[in-house]
């Protein structure tokens, strides 16, 4: 399991919490979600057939915009 803090979260500073892209079309956050998932994916000890995302809140929106931009192909989304 990992977790992303992805862009406009928190304890980053300002730039990173207001940045180009972010928002309601979480255009920068599901492509971190999507990096993240994708070296996780990479890694010898990891079954990239199983790998799923989740979100609660802002984070299910962002799990949302992820697998529509992707087709879910390879991705889970609860």
């Amino acid at each position: 399991m990992i977790s992303v803090n992805y862009r406009k979260g928190v304890g980053y500073g300002k730039s990173f919490r207001d940045c180009k892209g972010c928002g309601w079309t979480a255009a920068s956050e599901y492509q971190d979600v999507l990096a993240a998932a994708q070296w996780f994916g990479q890694q010898p000890y990891v079954d990239k057939s199983k790998i799923a995302i989740y979100g609660l809140s802002y984070g299910a929106f962002v799990c949302l915009v992820a697998t529509n931009a992707t087709g879910a192909s390879s991705h889970s989304a609860w």
